[in-house]
């Protein structure tokens, strides 16, 4: 079975995690999501290291499932399939939404004993593999597997600040940051202050004011902004394809007004959420910043 027909989800875990992943894999098998869940760790066999390898190889999505008892595991045959699963992502695009890492305690991520790879992307919180993170978490892989991990436009729920609900990888320096992001909202606040108008109101404005009612249509620019912030502005949730979405929008935006201030500040203050909650962290998203 091809990478691109299949839609299915597997999860690795810890055989001592075993009860609480089959509450999560319960759950996604209700949500109508294909879930590959072993529960033979301990047979082993040629047949059966042939097969995870193969699953991991053609997942639509891999969720290794984290807790204080991978933390405690030096080894483990799961620790092989988290490998895999970060290779794997070697032949990726940054957009490809491929690892879903799940805590299902309080271990922290930056002391969690994992690869690389899994740092670099957002985490999700389900405590024991149960409550109602677990749907929400389960609603979002149906979004994830149903766009081919490119999500939907609209209506997509809008994500919140990651908190308790989402915890994310590899925080940047705080001072790089928060000077880039001022940076970038004093060019966004400047070019505004050029763009007033040059005297104040006249007097025959200030009288028919008061009668005007309907509003200056939004410009397509505008409406694609709208749109963006929608999909990084509140929420629920914190995900990575909604910013990658976000940003595509803004994109569209600037190419249509590329002079629209509007569009310039959304964009500045989308890049600082990137690289606050660890999404993006690159040079390149610092630069953006910078111009």
């Amino acid at each position: 079975m091809s990478t691109a027909a299949n839609k299915a989800v597997f999860l690795s875990y810890a055989s001592q995690d075993a009860a609480a992943v089959q509450r999560l894999c319960d759950a996604l098998r209700a949500a109508g999501v294909e879930v590959w869940f072993d529960q033979n760790e301990l047979v082993g066999g040629d047949a059966w290291d042939a097969k995870i390898r193969k699953q991991i190889a053609e997942c639509a999505l891999f969720v290794p499932v984290i807790s204080a008892a991978t933390q405690a595991r030096l080894e483990g045959y799961f620790r092989l399939e988290w490998k895999l699963a970060a290779q794997r992502t070697h032949t990726m695009a940054d957009e490809k939404v491929f690892l879903l890492p799940v805590v299902i305690d309080d271990t922290r991520d930056t002391e969690a004993k994992v690869p690389a790879e899994f740092k670099a992307v957002q985490w999700t919180r389900l405590p024991g593999g149960e409550g109602a993170a677990v749907e929400k978490f389960c609603a979002r892989v149906q979004r994830l597997l149903g766009g081919d991990g490119a999500g939907v436009v609209a209506p997509v729920p809008a994500p919140a600040r990651p908190g308790a609900a989402a915890s994310v990888g590899r925080r940047v320096s705080s001072v790089t940051w928060v000077l880039a992001v001022l940076g970038a909202f004093v060019v966004a606040g400047a070019w505004l202050w050029l763009r007033r108008p040059a005297s104040g109101p006249t007097a025959e404005s200030k009288v028919a004011a008061p009668t005007a009612t309907a509003a200056a249509p939004l410009s397509e620019a505008r409406k694609l902004v709208a749109q963006a912030r929608a999909l990084f502005e509140d929420g629920d949730t914190a995900n990575r394809e909604n910013f990658v979405l976000a940003e595509e929008l803004l994109k569209r935006a600037h190419n249509l007004d590329p002079v629209d201030g509007e569009v310039w500040a959304a964009h500045a203050q989308l890049s600082s959420d990137l690289i606050t909650y660890g999404v993006d962290r690159s040079s390149t998203r610092m630069e953006t910043l910078k111009m």
